[in-house]
């Protein structure tokens, strides 16, 4: 279970989070939705550990962490896929999310739950600048 109580995060002086609370139950599934610029990927990335928090704890399994108590992105055993312009074109959409994984069991249990199944052997569409 995934618990995050009271988190904030800043970036300087400008807090860009600001005491968010929520827990997920293991089979729940969560979904960040706001316009651009407030606070989703912030969230995401402290999550992963891969920007410190400023106040407020999270708890995942068997490690918590908080300002004063960090926890190394690799020893949270989460994952993040980027958005588009950080995707390899060249590889497709199961392999994009499963990269780096040594059993994609779960990977691919969760692609097949959620979809798009169908388009999981499809490579991404490059961009084309106009």
């Amino acid at each position: 279970m995934l618990k995050v109580s009271e988190l904030s995060v800043n970036y300087g002086a400008t807090r860009v989070v600001n005491k968010l609370n929520l827990e997920l139950g293991s089979d729940e599934i969560l979904m960040l939705v706001g316009p651009t610029g407030c606070g989703k990927t912030t969230i995401l990335q402290a999550l992963a550990g891969l920007i410190p928090i400023s106040e407020g704890q999270m708890t995942l399994g068997n490690w918590t962490a908080t300002p004063k108590k960090t926890v190394p992105p690799e020893k949270r055993n989460v994952g993040m896929v980027f958005q588009d312009f950080a995707l390899f074109p060249h590889l497709t959409v199961q392999q994009n999310v499963c990269f780096r994984l040594k059993d994609t069991k779960l990977a691919d249990h969760w692609l097949k739950l959620l979809g798009p199944v169908s388009y999981t052997h499809l490579t991404l569409p490059t961009k084309r600048i106009v």
